[in-house]
């Protein structure tokens, strides 16, 4: 687990971590709030002594399939370009059976927005349906790629 960030000039706040299920972890920060840390969604905040500051670090996974019109419309490229914009990271790739497929991680809002924007497409893609299977979040990408 990451630790925490800090003020610039002060003392790192340390994390204290307790096991609370199977699938997450308690963690409070000295002096902080208690959160839940689960493997498939990233989530972090902290509260500082005198001030409060909060930052909140949600992070995802998502598969999308995307089916219609949506080869030969320039999705992938117009997908990576959303991406950038965005800030998220992973691939997007042509599948034989005429759908494109996508892997999205980042951060919950922008996941979120890219998903929405596949609903659309291109101007030129007529998009039918869009499945979006949530996976665990992995941080395996540095950027995001159109893959063949």
């Amino acid at each position: 687990m990451d630790s925490l960030p800090s003020h610039a000039g002060e003392e790192s706040l340390g994390l204290i971590s307790n096991k609370s299920c199977d699938n997450s972890e308690t963690a409070r920060p000295k002096g902080g709030e208690v959160v839940s840390l689960c493997p498939s969604i990233r989530h972090e905040r902290w509260v500082c002594g005198a001030h409060t500051s909060q930052i909140d670090m949600e992070k995802v996974r998502a598969r999308v399939i995307v089916e219609g019109r949506v080869q030969g419309v320039f999705f992938r490229n117009h997908t990576q370009e959303m991406a950038f914009r965005l800030g998220v990271k992973g691939w997007v790739k042509n599948r034989r059976d005429g759908c494109v497929e996508a892997v999205f991680e980042g951060g919950r809002e922008q996941v979120d927005q890219i998903i929405q924007w596949c609903h659309r497409g291109p101007s030129e893609a007529r998009v039918k349906n869009v499945s979006v299977t949530w996976e665990n979040y992995t941080s395996e990408f540095e950027d995001f790629s159109v893959t063949y």
